[in-house]
């Protein structure tokens, strides 16, 4: 039954929407959803803040990702659920409102990343890395730092500095504690990395990237966040071995805007691997052994990035659109890993097909799963 409901065809209402295709067995709810890996099989790890597939989403009890709380450190594993969404609401739900309630009335003045916070109700109060929603917060919000924000309830006041510039007039303003990223689970469930998991793991604090869970798909979807401080790193514990020099790398990603180099994907430690540039709306793509070309990707736009390291015949496509050039990848062994910098940067998927050279036909497929979920280009 599976392989047939595969073989029907994705209806897809927006980003991140799924539709109703009739109620047939093996489908939750008669909800039918495709994942990348149901678009292209055959990959080797699988990164997402949705199901990678149908298979992994069904059981509804997979998880996506494990986050730590940042208000006591604990832990606990956010699911995919059946219809292959993140289940946000139980992620908000564990992080909670900081403070108790976490409302507090604030404004910034014009377009400022400062915002000012005249009160708060009750207990709450703010922290960095607390994610914000009011009227007019354009999303992802999230605190980086403390400003001169000081005190508890109504007594509270003073500036803290957000992720992005914006306009917020005398607005109640909503705090829930952030979430930061200590595992992402390879959906493969493979043992690909010295006969080990390939999960990406975080386990010092300070270096942990964020999960936000307002921010793709304009707004409406989750994402990883690049850190607050410290040194960043999202890796693999474990050894990968690259089959052979050819290999195929997928990403959906955002950078707001052109400020600093910061990886993406990386096969190995030393490996095939797209990163952004510290020159805006570039992504390079980087050979293991030699070789590295250019592709424009607008700045402050989610993208849909595959990658076919092949030699001279690579080709790098943003949203299905392919840039020829030479990378030539290698065998040597090393962890696979994303890292990014305290500059924003945001991710949502992250696939890697080793020993696999993508054709025009193949990147096309997936360009428009990936482009039907998350609305990239």
């Amino acid at each position: 039954m599976r392989s047939l409901l595969l073989a029907l065809p994705l209806l897809l209402g927006g980003a991140g929407t799924l539709t109703t295709v009739g109620a047939g067995a093996g489908t939750p709810g008669g909800v039918f959803y495709q994942g990348p890996l149901d678009a292209v099989s055959g990959a080797t790890m699988c990164f997402s803040l949705r199901g990678c597939s149908l298979a992994y989403a069904f059981p509804a009890n997979n998880p996506a990702l494990q986050v730590r709380r940042n208000s006591d450190n604990q832990l606990k594993d956010i699911l995919i659920l059946s219809n292959g969404n993140l289940d946000v609401a139980s992620a908000a739900a564990f992080a909670g409102p900081d403070g108790g309630t976490g409302v507090c009335t604030a404004s910034t003045s014009g377009s400022s990343t400062t915002l000012t916070i005249a009160s708060c109700t009750a207990s709450a109060t703010l922290h960095a890395g607390d994610t914000l929603t009011c009227a007019s917060c354009v999303q992802p919000t999230y605190i980086t730092a403390l400003g001169t924000f000081s005190g508890t309830g109504a007594g509270a006041s003073g500036t803290v500095t957000l992720n992005a510039a914006q306009s917020i007039t005398s607005q109640s303003v909503t705090s829930q504690w952030g979430l930061f990223v200590r595992k992402w689970y390879d959906q493969t469930q493979g043992l690909k990395c010295a006969s080990a998991t390939c999960d990406f793991a975080t386990a010092t604090n300070a270096n942990q990237n964020q999960l936000l869970p307002l921010c793709l798909g304009g707004g409406t979807l989750p994402c990883i966040a690049a850190v607050l401080s410290g040194s960043p790193g999202l890796g693999s514990t474990n050894s990968f071995t690259p089959t052979s020099a050819a290999a195929t790398l997928v990403v959906v990603a955002l950078r707001p805007s052109g400020a600093t180099t910061q990886t993406l994907l990386r096969e190995t430690l030393a490996g095939n691997r797209i990163v952004t540039s510290a020159s805006a709306n570039v992504w390079p793509l980087t050979g293991a052994a030699s070789g590295t070309f250019t592709a424009a990707a607008t700045d402050g736009t989610a993208h849909s990035g595959i990658a076919v390291v092949n030699g001279a015949a690579s080709v790098f496509y943003i949203d299905n659109v392919a840039t020829p050039g030479t990378a030539t990848g290698n065998t040597t062994a090393g962890a696979p890993s994303m890292t990014s910098s305290t500059q924003p940067l945001y991710s949502g998927e992250s696939i890697v097909y080793d020993n696999v050279a993508f054709s025009s036909g193949q990147v096309s497929t997936l360009h428009t799963n990936q482009s039907a979920y998350w609305g990239t280009p």
